[in-house]
């Protein structure tokens, strides 16, 4: 309900300017605890923002597909993507010093996870990631 939420805000508020985007959603119910629940939250405002301002410039006709998927237990992989140009040719997640960038890679980082930026064509972004739980084992 919180990610639903959260990109109906963003795609309504958006949408005021110039664009209208369809947003495929996986629909399965899955619970993360409220910590790792913020950093998802703020992780796909700024992926699904990014999208909707620079993938679909001059388009009206976006998806952005976004999927939550539990690996194992308390492992999960955070997709989203679209179907825009893709990536500029010199663009590399890790490395770039935009703002948006550097605070996915600082959230991922928070929740002990990695990050994939990849062109499939549009821009993806993959992140594994672990719940509170499955980071407390591991320290």
């Amino acid at each position: 309900n919180y990610i639903r939420s959260l990109i109906d805000n963003l795609n309504e508020s958006l949408a005021l300017n110039r664009f209208s985007a369809k947003i495929e959603f996986q629909p399965k119910i899955i619970r993360l605890d409220l910590d790792t629940a913020i950093s998802v939250g703020l992780i796909l405002n700024e992926l699904v923002t990014n999208s909707m301002k620079y993938a679909f410039l001059n388009r009206t006709d976006g998806i952005i597909y976004i999927s939550l998927q539990e690996r194992v237990k308390g492992n999960y992989t955070l997709t989203i993507s679209d179907n825009g140009p893709g990536f500029p040719p010199d663009f590399d997640s890790k490395t770039s010093r935009s703002l948006g960038t550097r605070l996915v890679r600082q959230l991922t980082k928070q929740l002990h996870g990695t990050l994939v930026a990849r062109n499939s064509p549009g821009a993806t972004f993959e992140i594994t990631f672990l719940d509170a739980e499955a980071q407390k084992q591991l320290n």
